[in-house]
């Protein structure tokens, strides 16, 4: 009685410690075998003087590049092209060299400017992802904002 009693007790202590006692269960390593894992998500979204901005863009380790804009409901547009992997990575180390994984959300609030929040990821089955979220493209989220923009326009230039 006393041993289950124990047993219980030591059960709940997870639970009562909160999050810092939470255990995540370990991800089972998988074999690769297909490389089409999104390395950059990029949304905007938010209502501006000049209407709604809502897009996003998804890239892909393998080069993959799927985009999509509704801003105006009645006449989406997307597409998906096909990048050079080598410059979807040297895109990916540009943003890390200037806090791309390491920036945090911008406290600072505009009015009439879309949200713009970047999540970059590493290729691979099972990975952690770093996202950040800013109004104004002050700093580094600037410069961020600019090379994106720059990748897209060479392979999406209808963007």
């Amino acid at each position: 009685m006393l041993r289950s009693s124990l047993l219980l007790a030591l059960s709940a202590l997870p639970i009562l410690a909160g999050d810092h006692a939470r255990i995540e269960p370990e991800a089972v390593g998988c074999d690769n075998v297909i490389a089409h894992e999104p390395v950059l998500v990029y949304e905007v979204h938010g209502g501006t003087l000049a209407g709604p901005v809502d897009s996003i863009v998804t890239i892909y380790g393998d080069g993959a590049v799927r985009w999509m804009d509704v801003s105006m409901p009645d006449s989406p547009r997307a597409a998906f092209v096909q990048a050079n992997p080598l410059d979807v990575a040297e895109l990916l180390l540009g943003l890390e060299r200037i806090g791309g994984r390491l920036n945090c959300d911008d406290a600072s609030f505009g009015t009439d400017l879309p949200l713009h929040t970047l999540t970059l990821l590493r290729a691979g089955t099972d990975v952690r992802a770093h996202t950040h979220s800013w109004w104004l493209p002050d700093s580094s989220n600037g410069v961020m904002e600019q090379r994106i923009e720059a990748f897209l326009d060479v392979y999406l230039p209808e963007h």
